[in-house]
């Protein structure tokens, strides 16, 4: 640590330097240790860019790591919950650093994580891309659970419909971030699946989930968190759900996502997303689709729940 805060202070580096967004909420009793597991990243410059979204904060003003220069604060709400919030950070953080990479509060990143993903992006400048790591499911001790699920079959045609990449696990290069700030969506689902959904329209994803850069904290009060899954425990999520959904809000987001980004597209992109677009209105082309496995959830949003929501156009 000592080495690039020196180097960070003073002289130039040939490290890459690394934004690291983080959005706090509520109380957190695990803030401290994660700054300073960012603070410790070997290979790379990390800043932390943190926003307060509570209306009133209740982050400690006496952590230790508000003294560290490589921690700043930009804004003090006003609350506009985690998707919003993160797109805030994007827009206010300045442009000329290499990465940027997503925090949650209460995770634990392990010393290489930044400097894994900037080798795999360090031959990328040209092109927008987000790298996707992998992780590991530990309780409240650090003491490890399991490892967390892999991401399958990452690109467009899933960021459509779902989205297999968490903020915590992804760092995108200079030119992916250049291209999110250009347009602030006004709807959206969430943060990184907008993110994954933009860069995979635009640029390309690597998919390296095989690795672990990071410990995902599960406990009582995670806003989203990676539950262990079983047919007792899917009965539930299921059940749970069918009352609760609310129709169009990926077909709304996309539509979003065309008035942000469609003249930019590719045209393999833009034609691929027509494609999707049009199924809304084609009933026996979905039933086609849905056969052929081309638009089927991988993660615990799929089944007989998304089959249904996909063949009866409520997407």
């Amino acid at each position: 640590m000592s080495a690039i805060y020196k180097k960070q202070a003073g002289s130039v580096s040939d490290m890459p330097r690394v934004a690291v967004l983080l959005s706090s909420h509520g109380r957190s009793q695990y803030l401290a240790a994660q700054l300073q597991s960012i603070l410790d990243q070997q290979g790379v410059e990390p800043v932390v860019f943190l926003r307060r979204d509570d209306p009133q904060p209740v982050v400690p003003d006496n952590l230790p790591q508000w003294a560290d220069p490589r921690v700043r604060v930009l804004e003090d709400g006003p609350h506009l919950g985690v998707a919003g919030s993160f797109m805030r950070l994007l827009t206010l953080i300045p442009p000329h650093y290499e990465f940027v990479a997503f925090s949650d509060q209460d995770d634990f990143w392990l010393p290489h994580k930044l400097a894994l993903a900037a080798e795999q992006l360090a031959d990328c400048a040209a092109e927008p891309v987000l790298y996707l790591g992998g992780h590991t499911v530990v309780d409240e001790q650090l003491i490890v659970l399991r490892s967390g699920p892999l991401a399958m079959e990452v690109g467009l045609a899933n960021a459509f419909i779902e989205n297999q990449v968490p903020g915590c696990c992804m760092v995108i290069n200079r030119r992916a971030h250049e291209i999110l700030s250009q347009a602030q969506p006004r709807l959206l689902l969430m943060h990184d699946w907008w993110v994954y959904l933009v860069v995979a329209a635009t640029g390309q994803v690597i998919n390296d989930t095989a690795s672990t850069g990071m410990l995902y904290r599960q406990h009582a009060s995670n806003l989203v968190g990676d539950r262990r899954r079983s047919l007792a425990g899917e009965l539930r999520r299921v059940t749970n759900k069918l009352p609760k959904l609310r129709h169009g809000l990926i077909t709304a987001q996309l539509q979003e996502f065309e008035r942000c980004h469609f003249s930019g597209l590719p045209t393999a992109s833009a034609k691929q997303l027509g494609q999707f677009m049009a199924l809304k209105h084609r009933p026996l082309e979905r039933l086609c689709a849905l056969y052929q496995g081309k638009y089927r959830r991988h993660g615990a949003g799929g089944g007989p729940v998304w089959a249904g929501q996909f063949l009866l156009g409520l997407y």
